[in-house]
């Protein structure tokens, strides 16, 4: 007879005779009471005193999972057998549960840390909308505190920064405007200042022209009166004087002429002339015109030249 549970499970009792295996009672799907030693690994290790367990091992053509132990007497073993397929069916039952239970949990997790990641970047997103924003030059952009936690501290932060940029730039635009201003007075008083320089000088520009001009009409009229006497019968000493007398006013005359080209060159009408002239008689000149006021003072003037051999050079 065969002792079992259900239709998968057997328990079988032996004792080794020789190189066989002798079951006590009847093993089901087996005719005879003898079978050899490797037939039977779970029992023939139960024959050799050994305790244990064996997956996946055949009997008769089955794969069997079998509990084997010595029954207490030597040479006599005890194997307890289940059939493999009914052995392994709980833990092929649980396969889908575990994988249902471990997509769940991850699903789970990753819904858990998106939210946790969204809660952590959201504040920092936007300070970094915040700071971009102070970038673009919109100083009155604030960071967001949404919690006391690091980040929250890391905003109140930022905003005391902004707020100090905020109120620095406000400082230098009024210093700008400030100095703005007082660069537009300053020039402003350059300006005038500039307006009536240009006034005074055109006024006396004006008023050497209009001086220049009464002066020559009577220095005109002397130099005239001066060359008729020049041109009559007179003394040498009288011819001499009057020489001086004409020379004197043609200096004068060329003075005035100078007042003139003064007048010309502040108003930028001046134009230079190239011609000749003698040095020897322009020493002369100069000695003529002071010799009577060196006679009064008891001085000799004395014209010294050395030989030119060009006497006269452009001027």
């Amino acid at each position: 007879m065969c002792i079992r549970d259900s239709q998968s499970v057997q328990l079988r009792l032996a004792t080794r005779i020789e190189d066989r295996i002798r079951y006590v009672l009847p093993v089901r799907g087996l005719d005879e009471y003898e079978v050899a030693l490797a037939s039977d690994p779970a029992m023939a290790g139960a024959l050799r005193g050994e305790q244990g367990f064996l997956e996946n091992t055949r009997f008769l053509g089955r794969d069997v999972v079998a509990a084997h132990l010595p029954s207490g007497y030597e040479g006599w073993g005890l194997v307890v057998q289940l059939d493999a397929s009914e052995a392994y069916e709980p833990g092929r039952m649980l396969i889908v549960p575990i994988l249902l239970v471990g997509a769940a949990s991850a699903l789970l997790a990753m819904y858990v840390g998106l939210r946790l990641a969204t809660s952590f970047t959201r504040p920092i997103r936007k300070l970094s909308t915040a700071a971009l924003a102070i970038e673009r030059g919109e100083y009155e952009a604030r960071a967001t505190i949404s919690a006391n936690d690091e980040v929250g501290m890391l905003a109140q932060t930022f905003n005391h920064m902004a707020l100090a940029v905020e109120g620095f730039r406000t400082q230098m635009q009024d210093r700008v405007l400030a100095r703005t201003e007082d660069l537009e007075r300053v020039g402003e008083q350059l300006r005038d200042a500039k307006e009536r320089a240009e006034q005074a000088s055109n006024a006396k520009t004006r008023f050497l022209a209009g001086m220049s001009h009464e002066i020559r009409t009577p220095m005109n009229g002397v130099l005239g009166m001066t060359e008729l006497l020049l041109s009559s019968d007179l003394s040498e000493q009288q011819r001499h004087r009057l020489l001086i007398v004409h020379e004197s006013g043609q200096l004068l005359l060329r003075l005035l002429n100078d007042i003139l080209d003064l007048s010309k060159v502040e108003a930028g009408k001046l134009s230079l002339s190239n011609r000749d002239f003698s040095v020897r008689d322009l020493a002369y000149g100069v000695m003529q015109t002071f010799e009577p006021a060196a006679q009064k003072k008891d001085i000799e003037l004395i014209l010294s030249l050395i030989h030119i051999s060009e006497p006269t050079r452009p001027l």
